[in-house]
């Protein structure tokens, strides 16, 4: 039954019905019904964290970089570097720290120092391999941060959600 077959009852009492009014709320139903399975649908995909809309890589020069775009707050997320053959090191800027905690890394690296504002991470891998870095969204918002693979240079842009 379509709205526009609404039929407007005529009687002798004298009441205010507000037709248009009851129109107008069903009508706004279906715009709210829809935006529920849209919001339903994205969540699904990743929006919230942990899918295939989440999870971005980059890559350039052997190395690469793949981690979630959008975290939970409280939920630990795994930033995943590939270190190409003979260069075995990672920076990552101490503010990155600032706004996730670094549970675990797996392999443990051989070393780990500060240089300046970065905190550099040394493998002795001599073939390729992955590290990942097990790390716990501090606390909401946006956070981007230029992580070094190697010879490589990456921009990760992050959003954790409350």
């Amino acid at each position: 039954m379509a709205l526009k077959d609404i039929e407007a009852v005529d009687h002798s009492l004298e009441l205010d019905e507000a037709h248009w009014l009851h129109v107008w709320i069903w009508r706004l139903q279906y715009v709210f019904i829809a935006l529920v399975i849209v919001i339903a649908g994205l969540s699904i995909a990743g929006l919230f964290g942990g899918g295939w809309l989440s999870r971005t890589e980059a890559s350039s020069d052997g190395a690469s970089v793949v981690y979630q775009r959008f975290m939970r707050y409280g939920n630990e997320t795994v930033l995943e570097a590939r270190l190409p053959a003979g260069n075995g090191s990672i920076t990552i800027p101490l503010e990155y720290f600032g706004r996730l905690k670094l549970n675990t890394v797996v392999p443990q690296p051989q070393a780990q120092r500060i240089q300046g504002n970065r905190v550099v991470f040394e493998f002795g891998a001599t073939g390729e391999s992955v590290v990942r870095f097990h790390l716990l969204p501090l606390e909401p918002g946006a956070s981007e941060a230029g992580i070094g693979v190697g010879n490589a240079s990456f921009t990760v842009s992050q959003f954790t959600w409350p």
